[in-house]
């Protein structure tokens, strides 16, 4: 008896261990992505292209969001997970005829899937903010957001000065 609980001692310690590395190692996976993407965003600046007062392209009005961020978040999120989830635990019941599994595999199962889909859509929003900041390309309504100080209908060269008089600095660095 003595010797049975000496043993579940030992595996209650490595099961706890074994618990606050994947903790640990989970937030290093997440902090090494969310790190850049809070710099890039709160200290990065979009690159500043230039544009030419003509172009047609840039002129369009400016519409809201036709779906909001947060519900395009939600969606996104949600319907992959509630896709593994209901996949999981179908084959953990197809395993669990062959053999007996507990419900704590099934936990760990959607524990490690879940944590690399949450790392994947992180990667995926940082990836995309990098190539905004750096290589994209100005918005289709940067001229109505921008509202240049110089006379568009004389001035059709190439403008690469910071001609824009906006005061909403969010949205036309969102332009951008």
């Amino acid at each position: 008896m003595l010797r049975k609980s000496i043993l579940n001692l030992i595996y209650d310690k490595r099961e706890r261990t074994l618990i606050n590395f994947t903790l640990f190692h989970t937030l290093f996976i997440l902090i090494t992505v969310a790190l850049p993407f809070a710099i890039l965003n709160f200290v990065g600046k979009p690159f500043q292209r230039g544009f030419f007062c003509d172009d047609e392209s840039l002129m369009h009005p400016y519409k809201s969001n036709t779906i909001p961020t947060w519900l395009a978040i939600v969606v996104a999120t949600s319907i992959p997970t509630v896709l593994v989830v209901v996949i999981e635990i179908k084959r953990q019941k197809d395993r669990s005829r062959i053999q007996l599994l507990s419900h704590q595999k099934l936990y760990r199962s959607l524990y490690r899937i879940l944590v690399s889909l949450l790392f994947g859509f992180a990667a995926n929003q940082l990836c995309t903010d990098i190539g905004k900041y750096s290589i994209g390309r100005l918005r289709p309504h940067f001229l109505t957001l921008c509202k240049p100080s110089i006379n568009c209908t004389s001035n059709m060269g190439y403008i690469e000065l910071d001609v824009c008089t906006s005061a909403d600095k969010a949205a036309l660095r969102e332009a951008r």
